[in-house]
């Protein structure tokens, strides 16, 4: 039993080195899970928050175009949309919607403009499709968005303007 209890005379004491191998092999395996698993939390974190940005821009432009073709329509203005973007003219004035650096801002009669900061869309563009002397205007947005493994990617949502119901929809999203 005295053996038992105490180490009997002429035991080792302390570890050998490959014990200790083991034990900092153990240590730098679970040192490697904990670094990739923060690294992976963190870089969904910034994808996730640039997703919730990109969801409050698309809000804003729609709210934005909805505002702008609204009033407008109530004005009776004859819109247009080439190269150049989505514009409205009463009585030879012109009202625009613009995305310049990282505002949107459409241009309305009373004289103050709509404007909005603007975060993940990267340009705006507008096309017309006509039937039968009706037209729906398109605008399409493409914005990026970080990707996990690295790098962008590249999307685009699109709005269909309907001036004869005053409304806007969207037609297409990612």
């Amino acid at each position: 039993m005295k053996g038992f209890i105490l180490p009997a005379r002429g035991a080792k004491k302390g570890s050998s080195l490959a014990e200790m191998c083991v034990v900092l092999a153990v240590v730098s395996i679970v040192a490697l899970l904990v670094v990739s698993f923060t690294t992976m939390v963190s870089a969904r974190g910034t994808v996730g928050a640039a997703k919730l940005k990109m969801m409050e821009d698309r809000q804003l432009t729609k709210v934005i175009l909805e505002s702008w073709l609204n009033q407008l329509t109530e004005e009776n203005a004859v819109i247009t949309a080439d190269e150049n973007g989505l514009s409205a003219a009463i009585d030879g004035e012109v009202f625009s919607v613009t995305l310049e650096e990282d505002r949107l801002t459409a241009a309305i009669p009373n004289g103050n403009p709509l404007s909005c900061p603007i975060h993940t869309i990267t340009g705006i563009t507008f096309d017309v499709m006509s039937h039968s002397g009706d037209a729906i205007y398109f605008c399409t947005a493409e914005y990026e968005l970080p990707n996990p493994s690295g790098g962008v990617i590249q999307r685009s949502f699109t709005f269909a303007l309907n001036p004869h119901i005053g409304d806007v929809y969207e037609e297409v999203g990612a």
